[in-house]
């Protein structure tokens, strides 16, 4: 995907909030991911938050969803 011709001219999204440690679950077993997980999903965020270009949180809110489904995946398949 070209996220700088997909969102060109478009204005920024509003900031997102951090998530606390023991907040994050898997959504296929509810099982708490850890506080490395959590520092790393928040990374995403923080790198969101401090860009005002839409094409890049685009791809960030892109990268950090495909970041915490495969975490989800890894943990479902821990717990089968």
């Amino acid at each position: 995907m070209n996220y700088d011709k997909a969102f060109a001219g478009q204005p920024a999204l509003p900031e997102q909030p951090m998530i606390a440690y023991g907040k994050l679950t898997c959504p296929y077993t509810g099982t708490v991911f850890s506080d490395a997980t959590v520092d790393a999903y928040n990374q995403y965020t923080k790198d969101f938050n401090a860009t005002r270009y839409r094409s890049t949180q685009e791809f960030l809110l892109d990268q950090r969803h495909k970041f915490i489904t495969l975490c989800a995946m890894d943990n479902l398949q821990v717990a089968s």
